[in-house]
């Protein structure tokens, strides 16, 4: 459960290599981070996967989601996040869990990312997809996703949404495996059916 101090969330690693280190977040909290519950539930779920996975958080905030991976044992992970602010306070979250050198920030545009990855040829096992709630996002990120082919052949895509807007079942090439619902936040893992 996440703890309140001075009316700020306190963020911290749940398990790994990394545990229990409190991760820093911007003052008034205009983010929506995952809370330790749901960030738990998803890494239970993800736990046969995550060891020497290749992670992408879009989305990523203050990095906790891409940073309890590389605490579990993921062996790379890219952080987007376009706000250069929230970019510094992910790098100092790196820096406090000794986690930098397996993680690469990438200050961009999520679309702009996606497409550059792509040009790389870089593949993920896990890819991450927090968006802003009310913004209408999963469909066209998911479509990116497809058409850039940025996931691995058996990756898998997680979502975390409002459970007031889900994403749709099937979005390009990707299907819904499982949802599971937590207060007002529904995680759905999608999987490509392109094999």
């Amino acid at each position: 459960m996440n703890l309140f101090m001075k009316g700020l969330l306190v963020l911290r690693v749940i398990a790994g290599i990394a545990k229990k280190t409190q991760l820093k977040s911007p003052k008034g909290m205009n983010t929506r981070p995952t809370t330790d519950r749901v960030k738990e539930a998803v890494f239970n779920i993800l736990a046969p996967v995550v060891v020497e996975s290749t992670f992408l958080d879009l989305f990523s905030g203050t990095g906790g989601m891409a940073i309890e991976a590389l605490s579990r044992g993921a062996s790379q992970a890219v952080l987007v996040e376009k706000n250069p602010k929230m970019a510094a306070i992910i790098r100092e979250n790196l820096n406090l869990t000794k986690l930098f050198p397996r993680a690469e920030v990438m200050v961009k545009d999520i679309y702009a990312a996606i497409k550059a990855l792509a040009e790389h040829q870089r593949k993920f096992d896990i890819i991450y997809i927090d968006p802003p709630y009310y913004e209408d996002h999963y469909q066209r990120v998911l479509m990116e996703i497809s058409e850039y082919q940025i996931l691995n052949v058996d990756g898998m895509v997680v979502v975390e949404s409002s459970k007031k807007m889900p994403p749709a079942d099937k979005i390009a090439t990707m299907t819904v495996m499982r949802r599971q619902v937590y207060g007002d936040t529904i995680i759905n893992f999608y999987q490509s059916i392109q094999q």
